[in-house]
């Protein structure tokens, strides 16, 4: 109407023709001007879909957060439990930092659980997003992502610091287990010594039943009613005074027992019992062993080598003519018997503490079983039916059961405790061509 008042002629008249091409124009306009209408309608329509799609997200980004906030305090309280572990192991027993260890194991357990949930809930988050929305989306995600990456870096760094105490908490153990160990083995010997015992009369002590092996009431039993060093009295009579931890206590014990004992029947066997109250010695300088205490008595049943190990039978005992101390022992290397002098009465040493602890000079293994599986290749190779760990050069371990050859392969085997972790099982000292794998330090 407006178009046609300006460009026509009269009310019915039609538009000159001259004028015919403006018409055109503004009617082109006109609706351009409509389609523009209708565009910023399609779009205004459109931009709020879009903004109510986005809000929509933005509840789901917001519930991410939230996810991610909470995996966050979870990871902050481990953090803080596994920084406390550093002086909580210089403080704490093995027993009691184990239950510390094992909360700090668990909070690490359940940060980690969160986290990963909460990149579940972030790694969705594309999933139903329209594809106008789908960069901004992207870029909420990253800023998500990075949050859960920083997060990944501090559960790892707490399950390291729990699993360095865990080790700690291993080696405390086996620390305090050799503790026990010494001081159960002070109070054997001394018993022993005070009711002049053989090691056989000293295993019929503490097995009461006499069956051939000890269970923990017998142990317990034993240290309860054995023997006691003197302690020294408030006015020193005693002639030599007995450290106050010297003597573990029960709960001490029937931890070292169940260290000792027997797996599969909960008992310690006699052979392993008699091994922790047998002393070895050393042969430090070559000297000679003999058939009877009195060196002018008796006659040279060999000679001993300087690194020899010999296990004390009797003594020690003096030697009154020569003014010498002497032990009465078995050369393990031949299991001869006889009298040898500790020391020269010119002061020169013939034999000094050890031989019970052996040094891994070539990687072998350690086995739960005396017998192996096959017969052993040329180096003193095998296979073992269970093998229980690698040894690597350098280990020491404390002999349990002196070595003697297994028929099958040609091997020497020895039952020994290693002393980094305490496992306990057999190993190959001699392979049957002379290879060497422990030697005694």
């Amino acid at each position: 109407g407006e178009l046609w008042k300006v460009l026509a002629l009269a009310e019915t008249a039609g538009v000159p023709k001259e004028q015919f091409q403006k018409l055109r124009v503004a009617v082109g306009i006109a609706r351009e001007k409509a389609k523009d209408m209708e565009r910023k309608a399609a779009r205004l329509e459109k931009e709020k879909k879009i903004a109510e799609a986005k809000a929509r997200h933005q509840e789901s980004i917001d519930e991410a957060g939230k996810e991610i906030e909470g995996a966050d305090e979870q990871v902050t309280e481990a953090e803080q439990a596994a920084t406390a572990l550093a002086t909580k192991a210089k403080e704490a027993s093995s027993t009691e930092l184990s239950k510390v260890v094992a909360e700090v194991e668990e909070a690490v357990k359940g940060a980690a659980e969160a986290v990963v949930a909460a990149k579940g809930v972030v790694g969705k988050l594309k999933d139903d997003c329209e594809d106008d929305l789908k960069v901004w989306m992207t870029g909420e995600q990253k800023k998500l992502e990075f949050k859960l990456q920083r997060a990944d870096t501090r559960v790892a760094k707490a399950r390291a610091q729990a699993a360095k105490a865990r080790e700690d908490c291993k080696k405390k153990e086996q620390q305090e287990l050799a503790a026990f160990e010494k001081q159960a083995i002070r109070m054997l010997r001394y018993h022993q010594k005070n009711k002049s015992l053989s090691v056989e009369e000293l295993f019929d002590a503490v097995n009461s039943s006499k069956d051939g092996k000890v269970d923990e009431q017998q142990w317990l039993a034993f240290f309860s009613s054995c023997e006691k060093e003197p302690k020294a009295d408030k006015n020193g009579d005693e002639a030599k005074e007995v450290p106050e931890d010297a003597e573990p206590s029960e709960d001490d014990l029937r931890r070292l027992f169940n260290s000792l004992a027997n797996e599969e029947g909960g008992h310690i066997s006699k052979e392993d019992l008699l091994s922790l109250v047998r002393v070895f010695m050393k042969v430090a300088k070559d000297t000679a062993m003999t058939s009877a205490m009195s060196i002018k008595e008796s006659k040279t049943l060999r000679r001993l080598e300087e690194g020899e190990v010999i296990e004390v039978l009797q003594g020690p005992q003096e030697e009154e003519t020569v003014q010498v101390t002497r032990v009465r022992a078995k050369a393990m290397k031949d299991d001869v018997e006889g009298w040898i002098s500790v020391s020269g009465n010119n002061g020169t040493t013939f034999l000094e503490e050890g031989g019970d602890t052996f040094k891994v000079v070539a990687d072998t293994i350690l086995t739960e079983e005396f017998d192996l599986e096959g017969s052993a290749d040329k180096e003193g190779a095998h296979k073992a039916k269970t093998t229980s760990r690698k040894l690597k050069v350098g280990e020491l371990v404390h002999v349990r059961v002196w070595a003697k050859k297994e028929e099958k392969s040609g091997l020497m085997r020895m039952k020994c405790k290693c002393k980094a972790d305490g496992a306990t099982g057999w190993v190959t000292t001699v392979g049957n061509q002379g290879t060497v794998f422990l030697q005694v330090v």
